[in-house]
């Protein structure tokens, strides 16, 4: 009798982590059984699988820069909301230093000497929600990206107010070649 209680227990204790979102499901996963992820509505939680900015090597603030973004996505299927968006951010790393925010109030500090810039969020041009293509203007300014530099983008999927699982990937800024 007293096993048997301590079993109900347990159960009454497993569920209620469930219920707050604590199971040990990845949060993919739990979004397409149907729960709500954080600020995602059953469904919405996508992936990125793989992405990159094309052409390595764009100049910050080169106005005849355009760059191609492509990246894979993984989703909940039919049942997914909305095509997502592709956001993208660079992670510029100052090694012993802890970046103020720039003048426009981007990026900041994070205790790591990392500054993080939000370089947008683009919308597909591809008809396959799972395919993301499209080309854009430069998106690195002068004034928050460094010329001739290593960093790492990062590369997230948005629908709405939802953001799903990134992937990051290494960039060099600089004199593009062109033919």
């Amino acid at each position: 009798m007293n096993l048997r209680l301590r079993v109900s227990s347990l159960l009454v204790v497993m569920a209620s982590f469930e219920a707050m979102g604590c199971s040990r499901a990845p949060a993919f996963e739990r979004s397409c059984n149907g729960e709500y992820i954080n600020a995602c509505i059953p469904f919405e939680y996508t992936q990125v699988v793989t992405a990159s900015l094309e052409p390595q090597r764009i100049s910050p603030g080169d106005n005849l820069g355009v760059a191609t973004l492509r990246a894979t996505f993984r989703n909940c299927g039919e049942r997914t909301p909305a095509p997502a968006a592709l956001q993208i951010t660079a992670v510029i790393a100052r090694a012993g230093t802890t970046v103020p925010f720039d003048s426009r109030g981007d990026g900041g500090p994070t205790g790591s000497g990392q500054r993080i810039v939000p370089l947008g969020t683009f919308r597909n041009a591809s008809r396959d929600p799972l395919v993301f293509l499209a080309t854009v203007e430069n998106p690195f300014d002068e004034v928050s990206i460094p010329g001739n530099a290593d960093f790492t983008l990062r590369f997230r999927s948005i629908i709405g107010a939802c953001e799903g699982d990134g992937i990051e990937s290494p960039y060099r800024t600089g004199p593009s070649i062109r033919p």
